[in-house]
């Protein structure tokens, strides 16, 4: 299910206890202090302002955390990626409703932001749970991945979707990887759960249940991403 909708006003139409994964990306202030960087290698971003990269940003995690907890059945996973800047904020807020944090999780971009000190070619993913605590489907996984890691092996397609998509390739001005979003889907629920993302941006976590054989719900509040997910997914907004 797709909705062009305020995430704040989707997640308050769920049922409680409805969804049994959250993966998503919130939107959130960027990291300034590399406006302009001379020294950025060729292919490297050059330019960060600090300034929010989407029309339709709000940060007021408050707002939505505890409607995330609400909505999650008993003894799930909830995957909230995030920035440095805004890592203790997204974590207090989940943990202020209820959530346990269970890990901080990483993965390696193969791109990277310009920054003076140090140009940032990972992010974060704060790992939380809601209710008892119960493993991964495979725990011999790594908390911090990079594109060869990837659970499926050589001879699968995805393995090349797992770096964030650039140029003509990216849909979204934070798309993240569907094979990363992929991987914590598979590791945290099983066949025909309901995986929600309530800031979906062009669907990116709605591409990864569907390859992984699970239900969709995602809300948008962007109009243009809504329909690049649908066309994505091949359905319709309700």
């Amino acid at each position: 299910m797709i909705r062009h909708c305020d995430a704040r006003d989707g997640l308050a139409q769920l049922r409680t206890g409805s969804v049994d994964l959250v993966v998503c990306d919130p939107h959130y202030d960027n990291i300034s202090g590399g406006n302009k960087n001379p020294n950025a290698p060729k292919g490297i971003l050059t330019a960060n302002d600090g300034k929010a990269s989407i029309r339709h940003n709000h940060s007021h995690v408050a707002d939505f955390a505890g409607e995330i907890f609400r909505v999650l059945k008993d003894n799930a996973h909830c995957y909230v990626m995030t920035n440095l800047k805004n890592m203790d904020r997204i974590k207090a807020a989940f943990k202020a409703v209820g959530f346990k944090l269970h890990n901080l999780l990483g993965w390696k971009k193969n791109t990277a932001n310009p920054n003076r000190w140090y140009m940032k070619n990972q992010e974060y993913t704060l790992f939380f749970r809601k209710g008892k605590p119960f493993r991964i489907n495979d725990c011999g996984k790594k908390s911090f991945v990079t594109c060869d890691e990837l659970p499926w092996g050589d001879e699968c397609e995805l393995i090349h979707e797992f770096p964030n998509p650039t140029g003509d390739a990216k849909q979204h001005p934070t798309e993240k990887p569907v094979g990363l979003m992929r991987m914590y889907i598979e590791e945290s629920s099983g066949p025909g759960d309901v995986v929600l993302d309530p800031f979906m941006g062009s669907g990116t976590t709605g591409v990864a249940a569907k390859q992984a054989g699970r239900k969709f719900i995602g809300f948008d509040i962007d109009l243009q991403h809504v329909m690049t997910a649908c066309r994505r997914l091949g359905e319709m907004p309700c």
